[in-house]
């Protein structure tokens, strides 16, 4: 009985006596039902069958008329080859077993009595099939072999571990990677360590080979060699360390040629670089951000400077971890909308790392991979801050229009049909106090609307030169300017006057006798050529207003009447005036400009009485 696996043996008996034949064909199959055996009387019958037939192995018996079994062996040797033959004679010698063996006989066995003779043919017959199988898988594993290494794009080496790496073989891939034919490395005459490897890269080879064999694992590694043609090549290099009873013999792998490879990643490179350089330059943040999750993938520089945040957090952060919990509905949106198709925008604040919040308009699109699936959204992350500012100063000037120019007109067109209906002139009074009103309101409103913008530019001024240029603008009659060593300031010249007019303005106006300081009349400017007033400055004089250093800033400060008690919070409000017909616009005025300088403003009290207003840079 075979065993499952076992595969069928086909198996040629001839022999003369048919009988006998029948008999040994029955035996051997009961003996192993793989067996399947096909009988012929003649050597010639035989040829013939083995000629048509494929057969696993020959028996035969030794005297046969007209052939017998050594004339058929030395027939089927040269017709077939090394197919086994089994030489079962019941009229054996030594003679003719040495002559059976000189002929290439596989087995000799002579025929005896009983039914055991038949196991033993069995087991000759397997066992001669089963080697000749093994060597055909063999055979055919080798040649498989040596097509694979024929036609892999490298080559495969053995070599032993010593300095220069001499190689034991390599195979003919050899030629085409390095340009030496495979025996001048295994002979000895080039050196694959030495002469192959670039100098700059022999010493940094041993590292991952030295790894390897500490750890008995297989190694790769990278590295440039230099062709018999004296090209510069990169390859890549995979091996393993070969041991033998525990001893290192020898290093056995494969070499392919990566250049095109490396060249191609090098170019990547250029182009991830120029890419990332071209990012980092837009003045805007830039950002894609992972389609399920909302994971930040990709940002540059500009993300990092507006949030505060590192690389390595923002690594861990996704897009809803930079805005307010309130603002997550809105993103949302923003991002099916993106995922639409559609180009989508959203005004949001950012959080950043400090806490502070950063107003930005982003515009986003999705990404789509090559088989059309969305993967993600990119964009534009713009700080609308300016923006934003002046959206409120808008919003503030169209309110601030909406009430305070509401009024003076009422009064307009009240005291004019007054005067229509009763012919009392006197009525024309109030029009004209209205249309003064009016004149100084549209004037200041003008102010806060243009200089509130952000100083891109500012350059050195000189606080005493321009205090004096303001002070000459509104002509007091009955106020000293006094300058104690202001220095100088970095500001735009033309809206630091503007500031200082409005301060002045604010101290003439509040001070003794309010308006009655403001005149056409000429006041001569008593101020010498250092800044400060001379000797006789303040003779007859009623006001003071100092402008002075103060910290890294300055000051400007009046010995007037000040600030009601209560009312200090208030001087900056827009619209907030405690004088009959002022537009409430100068303080605010000056709180616009400082800010657009970048400077902080604080009422405080003056020495003795009156106002001081710090500005700090």
């Amino acid at each position: 009985m075979s065993r499952p696996d076992q595969a069928e043996i086909s198996v040629l008996y001839v022999d003369d006596d048919a009988d006998l034949a029948a008999l040994v064909s029955l035996h051997l199959e009961r003996v192993d039902d793989a067996f399947d055996v096909v009988t012929e009387t003649s050597a010639q019958d035989g040829l013939d069958r083995l000629a048509t037939a494929d057969v696993d192995c020959v028996v035969s018996d030794l005297e046969m008329p007209r052939m017998d079994g050594l004339a058929f062996l030395e027939a089927v040797r040269d017709a077939h080859g090394d197919l086994p033959f089994v030489l079962f004679t019941g009229k054996g010698s030594e003679e003719v077993a040495s002559d059976a063996i000189a002929a290439g006989v596989t087995e000799y066995l002579q025929k005896g009595v009983g039914t055991e003779q038949y196991e033993v043919l069995a087991h000759r017959i397997q066992r001669a099939v089963g080697e000749r199988r093994a060597r055909a898988e063999a055979a055919e594993s080798e040649r498989m072999f040596s097509t694979l290494v024929e036609n892999l794009p490298g080559m495969v080496y053995r070599c032993r571990v010593e300095e220069g790496w001499p190689m034991e073989y390599v195979s003919e891939g050899c030629t085409a990677l390095t340009g030496y034919e495979p025996a001048a490395l295994e002979d000895g005459d080039v050196s694959w360590g030495e002469q192959i490897i670039h100098p700059e890269d022999q010493d940094q080879v041993w590292d991952p080979v030295e790894v390897g064999i500490e750890e008995g694992e297989p190694f790769e590694l990278t590295y440039r060699i230099v062709t018999n043609a004296d090209e510069t090549r990169w390859v890549w290099e995979r091996g393993s360390p070969v041991y033998e009873d525990g001893d290192l013999v020898a290093l056995e792998g494969f070499i392919s040629d990566v250049t095109s490879e490396r060249r191609r990643q090098e170019r990547l490179a250029e182009e991830r670089a120029v890419t990332e350089h071209a990012l980092n330059a837009l003045e805007d943040g830039f950002y894609v951000v992972e389609f399920e999750t909302g994971d930040l993938r990709r940002w540059n520089d500009r993300v990092t400077e507006v949030t505060g945040y590192t690389d390595a957090e923002l690594e861990d952060m996704t897009i809803f971890d930079l805005v307010p919990e309130a603002a997550t509905d809105a993103v949302v949106a923003y991002a099916e909308r993106a995922l639409r198709g559609e180009q989508s925008f959203l005004e949001v604040d950012v959080v950043c790392k400090d806490g502070s919040r950063v107003p930005i308009e982003v515009r986003g699109s999705r990404i789509v991979d090559e088989d059309g699936d969305v993967i993600g959204i990119s964009g534009i992350a713009r700080e609308v801050s300016d923006r934003r500012r002046s959206r409120d100063r808008v919003e503030t000037f169209a309110r601030m229009v909406s009430h305070d120019i509401r009024n003076p007109l009422h009064v307009v067109h009240a005291r004019t049909e007054l005067a229509m209906e009763t012919g009392d002139l006197d009525h024309l009074e109030h029009v004209a106090s209205a249309a003064t009103r009016l004149d100084a309101l549209v004037e200041d409103l003008r102010t806060l609307a243009l200089d509130g913008g952000t100083v891109e530019e500012p350059e050195r001024v000189d606080l005493a030169a321009a205090a004096r240029a303001a002070w000459r603008s509104l002509d007091p009659t009955d106020a000293t300017l006094r300058l104690d060593d202001p220095g100088t300031v970095e500001a735009d010249p033309d809206r630091l006057e503007t500031l200082l007019t409005h301060l002045f303005r604010n101290a003439l106006e509040h001070g003794p006798g309010g308006a009655q300081s403001l005149t056409a009349e000429e006041t001569v400017d008593r101020a010498g050529s250092d800044g400060r007033p001379d000797s006789t400055a303040g003779d007859g004089s009623t006001l003071v207003v100092t402008v002075g250093r103060h910290g890294d800033g300055f000051y400007v400060a009046d010995d007037g009447v000040g600030v009601p008690d209560g009312e200090h919070d208030r001087v900056f409000e827009n619209g907030y005036t405690t004088r009959d017909g002022g537009t409430g616009l100068g303080l605010p005025i000056v709180r616009h400009v400082a800010r657009a300088h970048g400077w902080s403003v604080t009422l405080a009290e003056s020495a003795g009485s009156g106002v001081r207003v710090e500005l700090s840079t």
